[in-house]
C-alpha cells in the first residue's frame, strides 16, 4: 500500500514539474499541490493565496538559460514563501541571526 502512495506522489509531482517547465502554472494547481504536502499547516488562510502567488512569481521569474544554483534558488524561494506566509517578524529575526552568525 505504501508503494501506491509513493506512486501517487510521483504523479502529482510530475504534473507540477511539467507546469513549472512550461510556465503554465495556475493558482488552483499550485494551491492543490501545496495542500497535498501540508505546506499550509500553521499558515492562516488569508496568507495562503499570497504563498501560491509567491511560488508562481518565482517560477515565472526564472529564465530558461539561467544557471541552476540549488542553494541560492532554494533560499530565494524559501524567503519569498516565508514572507508571504505573514511571518515577517520571525523571518527578519532569522535573517539577523544568520548575518550575525556568518560574520
Amino acid at each position: 500500500m505504501q508503494a501506491v502512495k509513493y506512486q501517487a506522489d510521483i504523479t502529482r509531482d510530475i504534473a507540477i514539474i511539467n507546469s513549472v517547465n512550461n510556465k503554465t502554472l495556475t493558482s488552483d494547481e499550485v494551491n492543490s499541490w501545496m495542500q497535498s504536502y501540508g505546506l499550509f499547516q500553521g499558515i492562516k488562510s488569508e496568507f495562503r493565496s499570497s504563498m501560491v502567488d509567491a511560488f508562481i512569481s518565482f517560477v515565472k521569474s526564472r529564465r530558461d538559460d539561467q544557471i541552476l544554483n540549488i542553494e541560492l534558488d532554494f533560499d530565494t524561494l524559501y524567503s519569498k514563501l516565508y514572507l508571504a506566509s505573514g511571518k515577517r517578524n520571525v523571518y527578519q529575526q532569522h535573517q539577523i541571526a544568520v548575518v550575525y552568525v556568518s560574520k
